[in-house]
Protein backbone atom coordinates (compact mmCIF):
# COMPACT_ATOMS: atom_id res chain seq x y z
CA UNK A 1 0.00 0.00 0.00
CA UNK A 2 2.83 2.41 0.86
CA UNK A 3 4.49 1.68 -2.50
CA UNK A 4 1.25 2.46 -4.35
CA UNK A 5 0.80 5.73 -2.44
CA UNK A 6 4.43 6.69 -3.13
CA UNK A 7 3.93 6.07 -6.85
CA UNK A 8 0.89 8.36 -6.69
CA UNK A 9 2.93 11.03 -4.90
CA UNK A 10 5.65 10.91 -7.56
CA UNK A 11 3.03 11.16 -10.32
CA UNK A 12 1.39 14.17 -8.65
CA UNK A 13 4.82 15.79 -8.25
CA UNK A 14 5.74 15.20 -11.90
CA UNK A 15 2.39 16.65 -13.03
CA UNK A 16 2.78 19.74 -10.85
CA UNK A 17 -0.14 18.75 -8.58
CA UNK A 18 1.79 19.68 -5.46
CA UNK A 19 -1.14 19.94 -3.03
CA UNK A 20 -2.25 16.41 -3.92
CA UNK A 21 1.33 15.16 -3.58
CA UNK A 22 1.67 16.80 -0.15
CA UNK A 23 -1.58 15.24 1.06
CA UNK A 24 -0.49 11.79 -0.18
CA UNK A 25 2.95 12.12 1.43
CA UNK A 26 1.46 13.16 4.76
CA UNK A 27 -0.59 9.95 4.70
CA UNK A 28 2.54 7.92 3.95
CA UNK A 29 4.55 9.56 6.72
CA UNK A 30 1.72 9.07 9.22
CA UNK A 31 2.13 5.33 8.58
CA UNK A 32 5.91 5.33 8.18
CA UNK A 33 7.52 8.40 9.80
CA UNK A 34 11.09 7.28 9.08
CA UNK A 35 10.65 6.99 5.29
CA UNK A 36 13.52 9.23 4.15
CA UNK A 37 12.54 9.43 0.47
CA UNK A 38 8.98 10.44 1.41
CA UNK A 39 10.39 13.29 3.53
CA UNK A 40 12.60 14.29 0.57
CA UNK A 41 9.72 14.27 -1.90
CA UNK A 42 7.60 16.23 0.56
CA UNK A 43 10.40 18.81 0.75
CA UNK A 44 10.45 19.04 -3.07
CA UNK A 45 6.70 19.66 -3.19
CA UNK A 46 6.83 22.21 -0.37
CA UNK A 47 9.59 24.04 -2.21
CA UNK A 48 7.47 24.08 -5.37
CA UNK A 49 4.83 25.87 -3.27
CA UNK A 50 7.51 28.38 -2.12
CA UNK A 51 7.37 27.03 1.44
CA UNK A 52 11.14 27.19 1.80
CA UNK A 53 11.43 26.82 5.59
CA UNK A 54 9.10 23.81 5.64
CA UNK A 55 11.08 22.28 2.76
CA UNK A 56 14.32 22.81 4.68
CA UNK A 57 12.84 21.11 7.73
CA UNK A 58 11.73 18.05 5.74
CA UNK A 59 14.98 17.67 3.81
CA UNK A 60 16.85 17.86 7.12
CA UNK A 61 14.83 14.93 8.44
CA UNK A 62 15.35 12.98 5.20
CA UNK A 63 19.13 13.44 5.26
CA UNK A 64 19.35 12.50 8.95
CA UNK A 65 17.59 9.22 8.11
CA UNK A 66 19.38 8.30 4.86
CA UNK A 67 22.18 10.62 3.73
CA UNK A 68 23.11 8.49 0.71
CA UNK A 69 20.10 9.18 -1.54
CA UNK A 70 21.09 11.24 -4.58
CA UNK A 71 17.63 12.81 -5.02
CA UNK A 72 17.84 14.44 -1.58
CA UNK A 73 20.82 16.52 -2.69
CA UNK A 74 18.91 17.63 -5.79
CA UNK A 75 16.20 18.99 -3.50
CA UNK A 76 18.83 20.56 -1.25
CA UNK A 77 20.42 22.23 -4.29
CA UNK A 78 17.04 23.67 -5.34
CA UNK A 79 16.46 24.99 -1.83
CA UNK A 80 19.90 26.64 -1.91
CA UNK A 81 19.07 28.27 -5.26
CA UNK A 82 15.80 29.58 -3.80
CA UNK A 83 17.88 31.15 -1.00
CA UNK A 84 20.42 32.55 -3.51
CA UNK A 85 23.16 30.33 -2.07
CA UNK A 86 24.60 29.31 -5.41
CA UNK A 87 27.99 27.92 -4.41
CA UNK A 88 26.51 25.52 -1.84
CA UNK A 89 23.95 24.55 -4.49
CA UNK A 90 26.78 23.50 -6.82
CA UNK A 91 28.30 21.39 -4.06
CA UNK A 92 24.95 19.67 -3.47
CA UNK A 93 24.73 18.85 -7.19
CA UNK A 94 28.25 17.41 -7.07
CA UNK A 95 27.23 15.25 -4.09
CA UNK A 96 24.16 14.02 -6.00
CA UNK A 97 26.43 13.04 -8.90
CA UNK A 98 28.91 11.39 -6.56
CA UNK A 99 26.10 9.16 -5.28
CA UNK A 100 24.64 8.59 -8.76
CA UNK A 101 26.80 9.38 -11.81
CA UNK A 102 23.71 8.99 -14.04
CA UNK A 103 21.75 11.73 -12.24
CA UNK A 104 21.35 13.99 -15.25
CA UNK A 105 19.02 16.33 -13.31
CA UNK A 106 22.00 17.33 -11.15
CA UNK A 107 23.80 18.39 -14.33
CA UNK A 108 20.80 20.40 -15.54
CA UNK A 109 20.58 22.16 -12.17
CA UNK A 110 24.30 22.91 -12.39
CA UNK A 111 23.59 24.50 -15.79
CA UNK A 112 20.90 26.64 -14.17
CA UNK A 113 23.32 27.73 -11.44
CA UNK A 114 26.08 28.54 -13.93
CA UNK A 115 23.62 30.67 -15.90
CA UNK A 116 22.80 32.60 -12.72
CA UNK A 117 26.54 33.02 -12.15
CA UNK A 118 26.91 34.23 -15.77
CA UNK A 119 29.12 31.24 -16.65
CA UNK A 120 27.19 30.07 -19.69
CA UNK A 121 29.98 27.97 -21.21
CA UNK A 122 30.24 25.85 -18.06
CA UNK A 123 26.46 25.56 -18.10
CA UNK A 124 26.42 24.42 -21.72
CA UNK A 125 28.99 21.72 -20.90
CA UNK A 126 26.66 20.43 -18.18
CA UNK A 127 23.77 20.18 -20.67
CA UNK A 128 26.01 18.26 -23.07
CA UNK A 129 26.96 15.83 -20.28
CA UNK A 130 23.29 15.42 -19.35
CA UNK A 131 22.41 14.69 -22.99
CA UNK A 132 24.91 11.81 -23.01
CA UNK A 133 23.06 10.22 -20.09
CA UNK A 134 19.47 10.98 -21.23
CA UNK A 135 19.50 11.92 -24.93
CA UNK A 136 15.70 11.66 -25.24
CA UNK A 137 14.92 13.76 -22.15
CA UNK A 138 12.46 16.64 -22.53
CA UNK A 139 14.34 18.50 -19.78
CA UNK A 140 17.59 18.24 -21.75
CA UNK A 141 15.89 19.50 -24.94
CA UNK A 142 14.44 22.45 -23.01
CA UNK A 143 17.82 23.27 -21.45
CA UNK A 144 19.42 23.32 -24.92
CA UNK A 145 16.50 25.40 -26.19
CA UNK A 146 16.94 27.97 -23.44
CA UNK A 147 20.66 28.12 -24.15
CA UNK A 148 20.11 28.78 -27.87
CA UNK A 149 17.33 31.28 -27.17
CA UNK A 150 19.56 33.28 -24.82
CA UNK A 151 22.33 33.07 -27.45
CA UNK A 152 20.00 34.57 -30.09
CA UNK A 153 19.73 31.39 -32.19
CA UNK A 154 15.93 31.41 -32.41
CA UNK A 155 15.79 28.77 -35.14
CA UNK A 156 17.64 26.14 -33.07
CA UNK A 157 15.65 27.09 -29.95
CA UNK A 158 12.36 26.79 -31.87
CA UNK A 159 13.29 23.35 -33.22
CA UNK A 160 14.05 22.09 -29.70
CA UNK A 161 10.89 23.62 -28.23
CA UNK A 162 8.82 21.93 -30.96
CA UNK A 163 10.48 18.59 -30.19
CA UNK A 164 9.75 18.99 -26.47
CA UNK A 165 6.11 19.92 -27.12
CA UNK A 166 5.74 17.02 -29.54
CA UNK A 167 6.93 14.70 -26.76
CA UNK A 168 4.58 16.31 -24.18
CA UNK A 169 2.25 19.12 -25.27
CA UNK A 170 1.30 19.77 -21.62
CA UNK A 171 4.85 20.21 -20.32
CA UNK A 172 4.98 23.52 -18.46
CA UNK A 173 8.65 24.29 -19.15
CA UNK A 174 8.29 23.43 -22.85
CA UNK A 175 5.36 25.85 -23.13
CA UNK A 176 7.27 28.56 -21.29
CA UNK A 177 10.21 28.10 -23.65
CA UNK A 178 7.99 28.30 -26.73
CA UNK A 179 6.25 31.35 -25.28
CA UNK A 180 9.61 33.07 -24.77
CA UNK A 181 10.68 32.22 -28.32
CA UNK A 182 7.43 33.54 -29.83
CA UNK A 183 7.76 36.71 -27.76
CA UNK A 184 11.34 37.20 -28.98
CA UNK A 185 10.08 36.77 -32.55
CA UNK A 186 7.33 39.33 -31.98
CA UNK A 187 4.48 36.80 -32.15
CA UNK A 188 2.57 38.10 -29.14
CA UNK A 189 -0.61 36.04 -29.65
CA UNK A 190 1.35 32.78 -29.90
CA UNK A 191 3.39 33.75 -26.85
CA UNK A 192 0.19 34.42 -24.90
CA UNK A 193 -1.23 31.04 -25.93
CA UNK A 194 1.76 29.18 -24.49
CA UNK A 195 1.90 31.43 -21.41
CA UNK A 196 -1.61 30.24 -20.45
CA UNK A 197 -0.17 26.82 -19.72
Amino acid sequence: MITYKMENAWRYYDQGQHDSAIDQLKEILAEEPNYALAHGLLAANLLAKSRIHAAEYEIGIALSLEPEISFLYIVLAKISIAKSKLKPALLHCDKALELDVENYMALLIKNEIYCLLDKRNEGYNCIVEASKIEPESIEVAIAFGEYYLDSGDYSAAHELACAALHADAQDEDANILMGRIQLALGNVEDAEYHAKF
